[in-house]
């Protein structure tokens, strides 16, 4: 039996996402002890309900600014209401992100334990770290952060491992890197 698997994603991660240049990612929570190949995810990232007038109801996205139109349906209808009715006109976090205002979904297509910096080239570019800007990296958590942590103000001549390294010790605790405990490592799909 397949599950459905919420995963959080940044705002460059969830772009390299729907570009296809992100499928792969690597999470330190047993939580993907359950997943399975085969199982679903569905990509959580910062959204919030939009009324466009005319009658166009819909949500739109942070991460590159998309409007997506609700199903012509009683059903949607009364869920993007009652969405609406709770905060107007505010980004929501991706954590409070319901399974039906998702817009991206993939198939699990393999998931295994490796240790944190046993990560490739290939794969980091499999984590959406070719495009990754400087840009990116400092709205990740501040310019000052990511300026302590990494010293400089470009991304220029930094491998896509290296970069991998900047963005996850910016999202953890900065000693996890050093502490090379087990990740999951999840691949998949898009459908």
């Amino acid at each position: 039996m397949t599950a459905d698997h919420g995963i959080i994603m940044s705002d460059p991660m969830m772009r390299a996402v729907l570009a296809g240049e992100k499928t792969v990612t690597r999470r330190t929570s047993n939580m993907w002890a359950r997943a399975r190949e085969g199982d679903r995810l569905w990509f959580r990232e910062v959204w919030k309900p939009e009324e466009l007038g005319s009658g166009l109801d819909g949500y739109r996205y942070r991460c590159d600014g998309a409007f997506v139109a609700i199903a012509d349906t009683e059903e949607s209808a009364d869920r993007w209401s009652e969405l609406r009715s709770k905060k107007s006109d505010v980004w929501r976090s991706s954590l409070v992100m319901p399974r039906s205002v998702c817009r991206a979904t993939g198939i699990v297509t393999s998931i295994r334990q490796e240790p944190l910096q046993d990560i490739t080239e290939n794969d980091a570019r499999r984590e959406g770290m070719a495009g990754l800007t400087w840009a990116d990296v400092a709205a990740l958590k501040g310019e000052r952060k990511a300026l302590a942590l990494c010293g400089v103000g470009f991304l220029g001549g930094v491998s896509c491992r290296q970069k991998f390294q900047i963005v996850f010790r910016l999202l953890s605790n900065s000693e996890v890197w050093q502490q090379n405990p087990l990740v999951w490592r999840v691949e998949w799909e898009r459908e």
